[in-house]
């Protein structure tokens, strides 16, 4: 179960997103939240949902499967989505998570 620093943090991250940011930076919010709240599928569907674009959709699909931990898949996923899109900075950290991981055996950093 996610902690409360972590449902203090989301709700706050949604209503900004609902007043001000853009869509993309929108997506990036709920996919960071739900990564924090990584019990909480809520989230990665709202992302979804939020989506807009194919490269919304296509990180989405990352931060997903970083959050059920197939390492191959986010290779591969972003590896794809780097031919046409820029990375993001979220997109990076889920990248250097996803290697330290496999690189370290399971052992997360």
């Amino acid at each position: 179960m996610p902690t409360t620093v972590h449902h203090g943090l989301i709700d706050p991250l949604r209503r900004e997103i609902a007043a001000e940011t853009p869509a993309s930076a929108g997506v990036s919010v709920l996919v960071a939240a739900a990564i924090l709240a990584a019990s909480s599928p809520d989230l990665l569907a709202e992302a979804t949902r939020a989506a807009a674009t194919t490269a919304d959709r296509q990180f989405v699909a990352i931060a997903a499967a970083h959050v059920a931990g197939d390492h191959d898949r986010v290779d591969a996923l972003a590896r794809d989505h780097l031919l046409d899109h820029a990375a993001r900075p979220l997109l990076v950290w889920i990248l250097d998570r996803s290697h330290a991981t496999t690189t370290n055996h399971g052992a997360p950093r």
